[in-house]
C-alpha cells in the first residue's frame, strides 16, 4: 500500500498525481473485493481526496450502477478523479476521455487480462500517452520469487506473442480467461 502511495504522489518515481486536475484521472485495478474496499476506504484520506472524488466498479453493482460509474468517470464536470475497479471493468467500456494513467496493483495470471485492464486508457482516442504501472511483490527468499516471476512469464509470453502474431489472446488459443490462468 505504502508503495502505491509513492506511485500516486512522488513526481520522480511515479505519477505525481494530485486528483484536483479535473482532466487528469487514474485508475486502479485489483483483483479482490477485498482489497478494492480497502483502498476506497483509505486512498481518500491519504491522497487527501473527498469521498465524492473515488468511485469503485465492481460486479457486484447493478448494470445501471456500473454504468453511472462509467459515464461520471468521463464528465469533465464530475467529482470523480480516482476509480478503483475490479477486472469487471477491464471488458467493453472507455475510461481513456479524461484518463491515461493506470496502476495494477495484483497482478492477474492471464495475458488477456493486461491486455484488457490497458485497452480501457490506451485506445483509439486517447488525446495522451498512456502511463502504465504494475505493482509486484518480492520476496526477500531467493527461491520464492512471487510476482516477479509471475510478470518475467508474462511479459516473456506477451512480447512473443506480438512478435509471433500480434495477439497475445491467440498464443495458447484459448480465448478464455479461466482457461488461459489454468
Amino acid at each position: 500500500y505504502q508503495k502505491l502511495l509513492e506511485v500516486i504522489k512522488d513526481p520522480a518515481h511515479g505519477f505525481g498525481w494530485t486528483g484536483k486536475d479535473p482532466l487528469d484521472r487514474l485508475v486502479i485495478f485489483t483483483e479482490r473485493i477485498a482489497t478494492l474496499n480497502f483502498l476506497k476506504e483509505n486512498l481518500p484520506k491519504d491522497l487527501k481526496l473527498k469521498q465524492k472524488n473515488v468511485e469503485i466498479l465492481h460486479g457486484g453493482l447493478s448494470d445501471i450502477e456500473q454504468q453511472r460509474v462509467v459515464e461520471d468517470f468521463g464528465k469533465e464536470e464530475s467529482p470523480i478523479r480516482l476509480l478503483i475497479a475490479s477486472d469487471v471493468a477491464s471488458e467493453g467500456i472507455n475510461l481513456h476521455y479524461l484518463c491515461h494513467r493506470m496502476i495494477h496493483f495484483d497482478i492477474p495470471w492471464s495475458l488477456m487480462v493486461f491486455q484488457q485492464r490497458n485497452g480501457r486508457i490506451d485506445r483509439y482516442g486517447q488525446e495522451r500517452t498512456p502511463q502504465i504501472f504494475y505493482l509486484v511483490t518480492e520476496s526477500e527468499n531467493p527461491k520464492i520469487r512471487g510476482d516477479t516471476r509471475i510478470l518475467e512469464l508474462l511479459i516473456q509470453k506477451d512480447e512473443q506473442a506480438i512478435k509471433n502474431i500480434g495477439d497475445p489472446s491467440a498464443l495458447m488459443g484459448v480465448y478464455d480467461r479461466e482457461k488461459e490462468e489454468k
